[in-house]
């Protein structure tokens, strides 16, 4: 697993139980959000370090029941944040935003990949047409919310997802154990947390379910394909999610579909100065579309 993200620095202010409330875990029935549209392996796609394309595009293919392309997503969520396109992975929070601010763009409607341009040509999005960028935002979320803090992470992030009925975005190191001690069956185990965090590639995934063996556990989806775990699928049980949840730069962060799109927009565009003031004149033409 190449590193393509990076630590948190700056989750979502806003908690998602304090506008919509929340569920103990023994309410929760096993559920998957997962549409079955795809089952994606970045590394074969030739785009090792879009982690946080992926993720954004399937949890709104999981909700809109439409693939979105991760290679776009990628390249405006590097807009966002401000950066030179790169390989170097991005900020998992902006990309959630970056769904806000932009939308995403149907694959149906992409032009190239990473698997025929290579990542660093569609990390940049001056190779985008920019009139891609009008249809886009006819799938931009309201805002994000930090789905932590009600209870125990592992009972809050499960609350957020079967509330919202949108898969959550997790933010977390991918430890060796999680790559190389993972059966059929899917389930992680409980990795080495002694160890500098700094040294371990950091993974943008999505949590998208419950499902009870001989415990309750995450259903877990992380751009592997098929060949990882349960046929792409993974699980992780209480006591394992919420220690790795302990690890600083750790995070789950949720879209919601209620609220003022506008106000959040501006919000994130004002956060982003400079690079967020050069993007105003996009962004007023999107929300006057």
């Amino acid at each position: 697993m190449i590193s393509g993200t990076k630590p948190l620095l700056n989750p979502p202010k806003r908690q998602f139980h304090r506008y919509f409330g929340g569920v103990s875990l023994a309410q929760i029935p096993d559920f998957n959000l997962d549409a079955g549209l795809w089952m994606p392996d970045q590394e074969a796609d030739e785009a090792p370090t879009e982690c946080t394309g992926y993720t954004v595009t399937d949890i709104k293919a999981d909700f809109d029941k439409v693939l979105y392309t991760p290679d776009w997503q990628y390249a405006k969520t590097l807009q966002l944040e401000g950066v030179t396109p790169t390989t170097g992975g991005a900020d998992f929070h902006v990309a959630m935003q970056s769904a806000v601010v932009f939308g995403a763009l149907k694959m149906i409607n992409m032009p190239f990949s990473a698997a025929t341009k290579g990542e660093l040509f569609v990390a940049n999005i001056k190779n985008w047409d920019p009139t891609l960028g009008l249809s886009a935002v006819n799938a931009a979320e309201i805002g994000t919310y930090n789905a932590l803090g009600m209870g125990d992470d592992f009972s809050s992030i499960l609350s957020a997802a079967f509330i919202n009925k949108m898969g959550v975005s997790i933010g977390t190191p991918w430890f060796p154990e999680w790559e190389n001690q993972v059966g059929s069956d899917g389930i992680l185990p409980m990795p080495n947390l002694n160890v500098d965090f700094s040294t371990l590639p950091w993974h943008n995934w999505a949590i998208k379910g419950k499902k009870t063996t001989d415990k309750p556990r995450t259903v877990g989806k992380s751009w592997q394909g098929t060949k990882y775990g349960d046929k792409g699928f993974h699980y992780i049980d209480q006591e394992t999610l919420n220690a790795v949840m302990t690890v600083t730069g750790t995070g789950a962060i949720s879209f919601a579909d209620t609220g003022n799109r506008i106000l959040n927009v501006l919000i994130i565009i004002l956060s982003k100065t400079p690079q967020g003031l050069a993007l105003l004149p996009e962004v007023i033409m999107a929300l006057t579309k």
